[in-house]
């Protein structure tokens, strides 16, 4: 009547298997401050780093594991650096989307691409000017 008892861990449920290691996603924080999701999923890829799935990453993969860990994406990491929108912009300089555009395609303020569509993102200690509507010359010039 000899007994031997075995005390074993619980296997690791589907969601734990196919979770997405810890250094991969600190990988993908990292890079999401300065890259858009496609530019993050384009590197970690070239890196061949892969989900927790085996997978090799996609920009919408990225967005679902950014926003089910809780981590910024490059729009939020500049909005908390100060740059604004072009909508905030547009208010803040009391022009137009199209004026906006022309400033930012002659240098005139400092902005960047902030996501995959192509949303553009604009530092407002570089705009020519702020506050309420000025004068301009001729149509809209800034």
């Amino acid at each position: 009547g000899a007994t031997t008892s075995l005390t074993l861990a619980l296997p690791l449920t589907a969601a734990q298997l196919r979770a997405t290691a810890p250094d991969v996603l600190a990988e993908m924080a990292a890079l999401l401050a300065e890259h858009t999701l496609k530019q993050t999923a384009n590197i970690l890829n070239a890196r061949c780093r892969k989900t927790g799935a085996g997978e090799p990453f996609s920009a919408q993969k990225i967005d679902w594991l950014r926003r089910a860990h809780g981590i910024k994406d490059l729009a939020q990491h500049l909005h908390d650096a100060g740059m604004c929108t072009a909508r905030e912009m547009t208010a803040r300089l009391g022009v137009s989307i199209h004026v906006l555009r022309a400033v930012r395609l002659r240098g005139k303020v400092r902005a960047r691409v902030a996501n995959d569509r192509g949303d553009w993102m604009y530092d407002p200690q570089t705009a020519p000017y702020s506050g309420a509507p000025h004068e301009t010359r001729g149509r809209g010039a800034v």
